[in-house]
């Protein structure tokens, strides 16, 4: 039997199943832990973060995501990218915003993480009793950055323009995991994922995201795709390079890009998904949290030899 490692994510979603289930606690765990104001709230679903957390408030953000997912044995062990970082344009940035963008005025992170997903959250996926898969993410995180339509590469449809002003876009492969024979493999197919509705609670209409446990009067009302007064929102492209296919995140228009999957981010991140979180009454609450698209392919696999 082979031995399982089980990352600090997988023993603590573990953990949050066990509070949703009555059946495992005697009692609601206090509120205090759900509460995302509060340094306290490790349960809360949206964590205290920068840039609020030294004014004592809570500041959420965005996260353009990029799924993979396999149920193939080993898929939820391991995986392999390749990423190749951004070059910044020639034009210095402006304080006026008449000059060029760099990499770091997009996002303050761009990362990858792995979670055991067979099922989306089932417990007994979880524990063992069905066939385990695995999925893995790519997602950047935005902290305050507008979304304007003339920042981000790609935004320009004149590429000469566009690679004037715009850093090029961050590229990088499909994962590749190590099968249960130790042979590397693609993940069967792909999602596209935008936690839109959790940071539009303050936009007009704000977004109602509650559908249990509370309830909000009409929900899903000002839960929209892009958000309200952004003029920009980036979308993940595929393009070739060296006859490889490799995933891009900016607008329609960088240079070289193959697949578009629609052009815009309404088209690409798809409809409005509710997700459960525990709540503090120890009954599992239903939330709006995500635009989510899911493909039955993995329209730009990796090589082998990546």
């Amino acid at each position: 039997m082979g031995t399982q490692i089980w990352s600090w994510r997988t023993l603590l979603s573990a953990g949050l199943l066990l509070l949703s289930n009555p059946l495992a606690q005697a009692s609601p765990p206090h509120p205090e832990l759900f509460q995302c104001g509060e340094p306290s709230g490790i349960l809360c679903a949206e964590q205290l973060e920068n840039p609020g957390a030294a004014e004592g408030y809570y500041v959420g953000h965005d996260e353009p995501a990029l799924l993979f997912y396999s149920d193939a044995p080993g898929s939820g062990n391991s995986n392999v990218y390749r990423l190749r970082l951004p070059k910044d344009p020639p034009l210095l940035p402006k304080q006026d915003g008449s000059g060029g963008t760099w990499n770091f005025q997009l996002r303050p992170a761009f990362w990858f993480g792995m979670a055991i997903c067979d099922d989306q959250g089932d417990p007994a996926a979880l524990f063992g009793f069905v066939p385990i898969g695995g999925c893995t993410a790519s997602d950047a995180d935005f902290d305050g950055v507008q979304y304007r339509n003339d920042t981000w590469p790609g935004s320009f449809a004149n590429p000469d323009r566009d690679a004037l002003y715009h850093a090029q876009p961050v590229m990088f492969s499909s994962p590749l995991f190590f099968g249960g024979e130790g042979d590397e493999q693609n993940y069967s197919r792909i999602a596209f994922e935008a936690d839109l509705p959790r940071i539009e609670g303050a936009t007009n209409p704000p977004c109602q995201r509650h559908l249990s446990n509370p309830a909000d009067p009409s929900p899903g009302t000002g839960c929209v795709n892009p958000p309200v007064g952004a003029a920009f929102y980036p979308i993940y492209t595929t393009r070739h390079d060296a006859g490889r296919c490799l995933w891009q995140l900016g607008g329609p228009n960088i240079a070289g890009t193959q697949q578009s999957f629609g052009g815009t981010s309404t088209a690409e991140y798809g409809p409005i998904q509710a997700v459960f979180y525990p709540a503090a009454n120890g009954q599992p609450k239903y939330i709006y949290e995500n635009f989510h698209n899911t493909l039955a392919f993995n329209p730009c696999p990796a090589f082998f030899d990546e």
